[in-house]
């Protein structure tokens, strides 16, 4: 403590009162005359207004290619193929016999490689002549739920094309 500002007789404490008029203070000016605060320190951060706006891309990024697997996923065509494309998957071959009967079991067999896999079990009934614009009906199940699938025949040589059909209780 400093000797040139003792404190004032009879009160404790090495301040208790203010120095006198005109004399320095010995801990720095009151705050009101004290050196001005230094500013704010430059920030090293990202600009808020860049952070969200790349959030916001970031996130219609992430959700459009969300939209894409499940898309895909789902099975639904792809966006470069035509009707044409998706249509062919669903065609097949089987041959008639020399009367043009395809027995029921040759054709569940035929409809079961056409898909691929697809198709868990096939039923189909035997099929007297085989002609163009003759249609079988067989039940088909995926797997998943049971429905009826129609086999189109195209011509005399067992070529046909398969249309599904889901009805309300699956028969």
């Amino acid at each position: 403590m400093s000797s040139s500002f003792p404190p004032p007789s009879g009160q404790p404490g090495p301040y208790a009162a203010a120095p006198a008029h005109g004399a320095p203070y010995p801990y720095g000016g009151p705050a009101a005359y004290g050196g001005a605060p230094g500013g704010q320190p430059p920030s090293r951060g990202f600009n808020p207004w860049l952070a969200a706006g790349l959030g916001a891309l970031g996130g219609a990024i992430m959700t459009t290619l969300l939209a894409m697997v499940m898309w895909f996923a789902m099975g639904y065509p792809m966006p470069w193929e035509t009707p044409q494309d998706y249509a062919a998957e669903w065609t097949g071959q089987v041959d008639p016999d020399a009367s043009g009967r395809v027995p029921g079991p040759v054709l569940s067999d035929a409809v079961t490689e056409m898909s691929d896999g697809y198709y868990v079990d096939v039923s189909c009934p035997d099929t007297p002549r085989v002609t163009a614009d003759i249609t079988t009906v067989c039940r088909v199940d995926d797997g998943i739920e049971p429905f009826t699938a129609v086999v189109l025949f195209l011509n005399d040589s067992g070529d046909f094309e398969v249309a599904e059909f889901y009805t309300a209780n699956g028969s």
